[in-house]
């Protein structure tokens, strides 16, 4: 309900909201992180994610009730499946940025 101060509770909202973040966090790594990011593609996507899982487990996650890493709602095994998930989208990231970028040989 808009004005009540929390985001729709849908499948549909939580997606596009991701999709969205996602996309965002694609351009920023771009435009922002890569140029300043020292190292090969792996280790670029590792330290995004790195940065990205602390700011989460630290700030965000707790701001909204979730606790530490997730920690009021999820198990040992759900952390880890989301900084897994979320390291792969990272690293993933940053391995097509680089192939997509590189400059092609005649």
């Amino acid at each position: 309900m808009i004005g009540t101060g929390s985001p729709p509770d849908t499948h549909a909202f939580k997606t596009a909201f991701h999709i969205v973040v996602s996309l965002l966090m694609a351009v920023f790594y771009a435009y922002a992180l890569e140029p300043m990011l020292p190292g090969p593609a792996l280790v670029k996507g590792l330290s995004y994610a790195l940065l990205v899982w602390l700011a989460n487990a630290f700030i965000v996650l707790p701001w909204i009730g979730e606790g530490i890493a997730g920690s009021a709602f999820l198990s040992a095994g759900g952390m880890l499946y989301f900084a897994a998930a979320h390291t792969m989208f990272f690293v993933l990231l940053a391995l097509l940025y680089e192939q997509f970028t590189a400059p092609r040989g005649n």
